[in-house]
């Protein structure tokens, strides 16, 4: 199968470079989705389409086992910086997580096991959304595993690029291998004013800086230091001029985990350090929107 995978490496290249130019985010992978389906068809799959949204299920084989195939189609909304004959044409979507090379690389092992004699069924899951989730908090898998895109599934592949492992190799591991993600927001809510008089005032700002300080600390003080956690803060806006004091700010960031247990504490955590703002007079909205579990593998 070496032999084979090098034989169709230029076409590898230019379906990955092709879906690079193209980037496509959340469940609006249409377009990537569309060549990917055209091209399993070619190969003789029966592809269905529209599976959690966009998505695809591709199937070949007959009896015995039944082995998935899982690839990532979408882009993140960034801008591409870089200068390549292939860089992104849409603005503010980049593929700057690899996904563009999971798909062509899944459509590579498709090409390559439609010629071969299955001694059982592959079956192939091309999933939009991964980065995100929808307004109901379901990202790509969850949305394909809901319409039952692995029933009866004995065992998924799958894998993700990293530019810090050597070329050829393969880095896995038993177990934990991925965090599980839960985004998170909230709105602080203090009492605004002027800048000149800000002890007539309630500075949401202030309040945020204790919250800020006491989120940096669960991790080093309140989790199990052997237990793999990450607590990241991605936006903070309020205000609108230089000396006005503001009547609210808001926050936004993301938790990973290995485990659910850990998921739950951490949400009690966040909410604990959130009660800072009453307890300073003000008052605060916190939400939590799970993301998705962490990636377990057998061992």
């Amino acid at each position: 199968m070496i032999k084979q995978a090098h034989a169709i490496s230029e076409e590898l290249i230019e379906w990955r470079r092709d879906f690079h130019q193209h980037p496509e985010t959340g469940f609006d992978v249409f377009r990537t989705a569309g060549i990917v389906a055209d091209e399993l068809e070619k190969m003789g799959y029966k592809v269905k389409r529209g599976v959690g949204k966009t998505g695809l299920v591709a199937e070949i084989g007959e009896g015995g086992k039944l082995v998935a195939i899982r690839a990532d189609m979408d882009a993140l909304p960034l801008q591409e910086l870089n200068e390549t004959e292939y860089k992104s044409t849409i603005e503010n979507k980049m593929h700057a997580c690899g996904h563009d090379s999971h798909t062509a690389m899944a459509l590579g092992a498709a090409k390559i096991l439609a010629k071969e004699k299955l001694n059982g069924r592959v079956r192939f899951l091309f999933q939009p959304c991964e980065e995100t989730a929808d307004e109901e908090g379901k990202s790509g898998a969850q949305r394909m595993y809901d319409e039952g895109a692995v029933e009866g599934v004995d065992y998924v592949i799958a894998q993700h690029v990293d530019p810090t492992s050597p070329v050829g190799t393969i880095a896995i591991n038993e177990g934990a291998s991925g965090g599980g993600v839960t985004s998170w927001g909230a709105t602080i809510k203090g009492k605004g004013g002027h800048g000149a008089y800000p002890h007539k005032s309630n500075d949401p700002f202030v309040l945020l800086a204790h919250v800020i300080m006491g989120i940096n600390s669960i991790i080093s003080r309140r989790l199990d230091p052997f237990e793999p956690t990450v607590i990241s803060i991605g936006a903070v806006n309020g205000g609108f001029t230089e000396n006005v004091i503001p009547d609210k700010v808001e926050i936004k960031g993301t938790m990973r985990f290995t485990s659910v247990e850990t998921e739950k504490q951490l949400r009690e955590e966040i909410t604990r350090v959130f009660e800072i703002v009453k307890t300073l007079g003000g008052d605060y909205e916190l939400k939590f929107l799970f993301g998705g579990l962490p990636l377990i593998n057998d061992k």
